[in-house]
């Protein structure tokens, strides 16, 4: 899984997620919003959504909520993440 590699190299720099969001919880707690977008992580308090996907990028500026795009293989994708607005909250 793609995933566990991104929360491991989380980990190493010192971001430390404390929970994954699955379709389920998702849809549950997004209401109406998490209906109609695969994504919606204003409704757990995220700021800012890392994701591979342009889809998610543009559900990000059709309902409102902050996408970093990291492309697979991309090397910086961390150092990229610590640059955002409201980055250093995260260490």
């Amino acid at each position: 899984m793609v995933w566990v590699k991104y929360y491991a190299m989380i980990m190493i720099v010192g971001i430390s997620p404390y929970r994954i969001i699955n379709k389920q919880l998702h849809n549950k707690q997004a209401g109406s919003i998490g209906q109609k977008a695969s994504e919606y992580p204003p409704a757990f308090g995220i700021d800012w959504h890392v994701d591979d996907a342009e889809g998610v990028h543009l559900e990000g500026e059709l309902f409102g909520f902050r996408v970093l795009i990291v492309e697979e293989g991309d090397e910086n994708w961390v150092e990229r993440v610590l640059q955002l607005p409201d980055a250093k909250a995260l260490i």
